[in-house]
């Protein structure tokens, strides 16, 4: 098994003006950056396996701000990491878009699955994001666990392997959605009923079935 702490990164300023910002590359508020190092703090002492981070900055910012409490452990950047592209919604707010897209935005959290910002993503395109990540960097930390000893001699190196990985994956709130609706729920349809706030986490655990279940650190 393996434990997968999905952070989602600090705020922005771009975030606290209620923008849709998507792939747009902002950097984290002020405000951001000490909810980065009070998670940083909390997390210091957890025997972290592995870091990736999306690849735009308000991730990868925080990101490194926990990784100073791990420097043996490098930032692992991954585009499939990001959020949903918002194509030409990006930068504007709500009720901006509302305005001069109405019938769009509408259709879009009617069935966000089908109907894309224009020029942005389906969630389906999402889901393909999350499900290579999942299929490349989580799977073969989950299957390591599963080694036995072939002989005494092997013995330590096998309780190293069979110790639960733990992995954290800075993320967006849209990929954050996804992980509790598709990989915890297994229904789509539920994707907008959690949220997880900017600087907190969701913590899961993958089993050797491939099943998930939410857990504890």
């Amino acid at each position: 098994m393996v434990k997968v702490i999905w952070l989602r990164h600090a705020i922005t300023a771009e975030n606290q003006a209620k923008q849709y910002i998507g792939h747009y590359d902002v950097s984290l508020s002020n405000k951001g950056v000490a909810q980065a190092q009070q998670v940083a703090k909390f997390l210091a002492n957890q025997s972290l396996t592995a870091i990736f981070s999306s690849d735009l900055m308000r991730a990868k910012e925080t990101a490194d701000i926990v990784g100073r409490y791990h420097r043996s452990l490098p930032v692992q950047t991954k585009a499939d990491l990001r959020e949903v592209f918002f194509g030409e919604w990006e930068g504007l707010t709500y009720q901006e878009i509302e305005r001069i897209d109405r019938e769009r935005i509408y259709q879009f959290y009617d069935n966000p699955w089908n109907v894309a910002p224009p020029g942005g993503e389906k969630l389906l395109e999402l889901q393909k994001r999350l499900e290579r990540f999942v299929d490349k960097e989580i799977r073969p930390y989950c299957k390591a666990t599963k080694i036995n000893s072939s002989s005494p001699q092997d013995s330590e190196k096998d309780m190293l392997l069979q110790k639960e990985p733990i992995v954290l994956v800075v993320t967006h709130g849209g990929m954050l959605r996804l992980v509790s609706s598709l990989l915890l729920e297994n229904d789509p349809g539920r994707y907008f009923d959690s949220s997880i706030g900017h600087g907190q986490f969701l913590i899961t655990r993958c089993k050797e079935d491939g099943e998930w279940e939410q857990c504890n650190l």
